[in-house]
């Protein structure tokens, strides 16, 4: 055991807990993206069995609502990306909606599933490095 070793080691050990904290960054994100998604597939359940012409609340975020008046509830509109926006059917975006928070979740399971690795990893390497440095330290003094 050298002093460049246990340098790398220490090295080593602050790169496990940066990645462990971006990680932690990704499941905050994740978790806001589907608290979204589960508020956007409630609501347009609630929305599509509302009759045309029903008076009702519409959550815009924020807990703050909207009044509304329904025009037509079997259609739906939702944005797909850069801008763009298609019509689609009630049961069609409820589909797709459900379909992403399936994919939240299972995303959710892997960065989850990879930040307990790395501070399984980070743990072991810490009590690897602080035995090293004791004995480091001992063989400087001895």
């Amino acid at each position: 055991m050298n002093e460049k070793s246990l340098g790398e080691k220490i090295a080593t050990a602050e790169v496990y807990k940066s990645n462990i904290s971006l990680l932690e960054q990704q499941e905050e994100f994740l978790k806001s993206a589907l608290d979204d998604f589960m508020a956007a597939k409630e609501t347009l359940k609630n929305y599509s069995n509302s009759e045309n012409g029903d008076d009702i609340l519409v959550p815009v975020g924020g807990n703050t609502f909207i009044f509304a008046k329904v025009s037509d509830s079997k259609k739906v509109l939702r944005g797909v990306g850069n801008e763009l926006v298609l019509e689609q059917n009630m049961e069609t975006a409820l589909e797709r909606i459900t379909a992403h928070i399936e994919e939240i979740g299972d995303s959710m399971q892997k960065v989850s599933s990879k930040v307990v690795d790395l501070q399984r990893k980070h743990h072991a390497l810490s009590a690897e490095i602080q035995k090293e440095y004791a004995q480091f330290e001992q063989g400087a003094q001895g």
